[in-house]
């Protein structure tokens, strides 16, 4: 509707972004849209995308596939003629994935590779890295490394400019898949070569500090992110994680802060305002509205419900924060909630009860600290505490 009313180039791109989504997307609003809008269509591969992805979604896939490949042939001539960066070139790939979404993806790989005129380029290699990470499987994310490899020797041999940029898309994509201690190896290799590249020291510092639980070797690679890019949002973020896994709760505060300057209704961020407020200082009272927000914003979600909760407990709510905490426990059982009850337990002696949600907290605890801390009250209560 937007575009409607205002079509323009940056506003059309969103919207070739937003259509590969695997949510639902109203496709025959898409193709009206196409139809309005004949004389963009002609020269724009954007366009030509959204229409072959509205087309493959109400299953005209002969049609879809006729559209995507004149928007290959659009985006050559718009690289060509300078009218395009060559990097736009991968986003054509995405846009294949959604076209072949529901065939063979061996299929849609044979497609692009017939219409490459020539050796592929390292824009063609990445491409084909990010058509087979969307397929989201162990077999086609294994393939999506391997092309993404071809497009790093090329760019080594032939376009060295391009060396940290195509490492940087498999370091992406190791972390997208999981891949943890790849990512981690591949970020390594780009600080080694380049030490100013910020967003690989974000990232290595992040994996230092979560993965393998080192946030003191983690601090210095954040402390160069943040120098280098001191508001980046996800550089800020990196620094408060690693603040609060050090202790320094006081300097995780003001980086979580920091945070909500550019995402003032991110629950999650609000969540762990509201737990630093509660658990680390002696002013819990300003956790709470930080916390009641977070769950005005995910009424549905246990675990800012248990945030609410625990943060009406420890600003003296109890019998509210209990029942909340009670409620987000029915909801879906976290570990961090069965602690929270249980020490609303032990507050108020009521021990055996105290033990079982500790047990609780122990059998699905996935988090080293939670789980730490049920043990050390469950020796506590042992020891007579």
């Amino acid at each position: 509707e937007a575009f409607n009313l205002e079509p323009t180039i940056p506003l059309l791109a969103s919207l070739n972004e937003v259509t590969r989504s695997s949510e639902r997307w109203d496709h025959n609003a898409a193709l009206e849209m196409v139809q309005k809008h004949q004389r963009i269509l002609g020269s724009n591969p954007f366009m030509q995308s959204i229409q072959a992805k509205s087309l493959a979604r109400i299953r005209a896939n002969a049609q879809a596939k006729s559209r995507i490949k004149l928007a290959r042939d659009t985006y050559m001539d718009s690289i060509k003629n300078g009218n395009l960066n060559s990097r736009w070139l991968v986003s054509w790939y995405e846009d294949l994935q959604v076209v072949f979404a529901n065939e063979d993806p061996n299929q849609g790989e044979s497609f692009a590779l017939n219409m490459i005129d020539g050796e592929p380029t390292v824009d063609d290699l990445t491409g084909l890295a990010m058509y087979w990470s969307r397929w989201d499987s162990p077999e086609t994310w294994e393939k999506s490394f391997d092309w993404q490899r071809k497009a790093i020797e090329l760019a080594k041999q032939s376009f060295p400019d391009r060396t940290f940029e195509t490492m940087n898309t498999l370091g992406s994509l190791q972390l997208n898949s999981g891949e943890y201690e790849d990512a981690a190896e591949t970020y390594a290799a780009i600080i080694e070569r380049n030490p100013d590249d910020a967003m690989s020291l974000n990232n290595y510092a992040f994996l230092l500090a979560t993965l393998r639980n080192q946030p003191a070797k983690a601090l210095p690679f954040a402390e160069d992110a943040i120098r280098l890019d001191p508001d980046n949002p996800s550089i800020i973020d990196t620094m408060a994680t690693i603040q609060e896994r050090l202790g320094n709760y006081d300097n995780a505060l003001v980086g979580r802060l920091k945070q909500l300057d550019y995402r003032p209704q991110d629950p999650l961020i609000l969540s762990q305002v509201a737990n630093l407020y509660v658990d680390h200082t002696d002013t819990p009272q300003k956790g709470l509205p930080f916390a009641e927000l977070a769950a005005k914003l995910r009424p549905r979600d246990a675990v800012y419900m248990d945030t609410e909760g625990w943060a009406l407990f420890k600003t003296g709510q109890v019998a509210k924060g209990e029942d909340l905490i009670q409620q987000s426990i029915r909801r879906q059982a976290t570990a961090k909630a069965h602690l929270h009850l249980a020490e609303i337990y032990m507050s108020q002696k009521r021990v055996e009860k105290a033990r079982e949600q500790l047990r609780f907290a122990v059998e699905i605890a996935d988090d080293d600290a939670i789980r730490g801390k049920a043990e050390a009250l469950q020796k506590q209560l042992a020891a007579g505490g």
